[in-house]
């Protein structure tokens, strides 16, 4: 691939984003037995974009839709962002890093909080999520990281 002369990314990256991002949503959900998944796109917790949605339509999130995670006081979801650490919640309820409302409002009652990070920069991050509390085991979260390490090439 040549590179765009004014962005210095590959042609057709921009393009191929949408169906990359079902596929990983689509993976996610297979993997990991997931009810719905959601990919937040962004660095910045006060501007993230819905990327993909996977799982039955969700009342609250849409694709494309933005996102200010500090407003929305989405702690956890700020802190995989800020500390590039995946985070495991079993009862959202009972966890004392989640936002309770904004769970029930997501329908995040347990799940997994994946960071996208790629040449040491944050592009985003993986939401899989169960509207019913449940335990996410170690090795559930151990291969959600490893699967989404998106690691520097060359």
């Amino acid at each position: 691939h040549r590179a765009h002369p004014m962005r210095g990314e590959p042609e057709g990256v921009r393009e191929a984003v949408p169906s990359i991002l079902r596929a990983v949503a689509g993976t996610a959900i297979e993997l990991l037995s997931a009810d719905r998944v959601y990919i937040l796109l962004g660095s910045d917790p006060r501007k993230m974009t819905v990327g993909q949605i996977g799982g039955p339509p969700h009342a609250h999130l849409k694709e494309g839709q933005v996102l200010d995670l500090v407003a929305l006081d989405a702690r956890l979801h700020r802190r995989c962002l800020e500390e590039r650490t995946t985070f495991k919640v079993h009862d959202a309820a009972k966890d004392p890093g989640v936002n309770r409302e904004l769970a029930v409002k997501w329908e995040m009652a347990s799940g997994l909080l994946v960071p996208f990070v790629a040449h040491d920069e944050t592009l985003g991050l993986l939401a899989v999520a169960s509207p019913k509390p449940r335990p996410v085991s170690p090795s559930s979260a151990a291969s959600a990281s490893a699967t989404w390490a998106l690691r520097p090439s060359g």
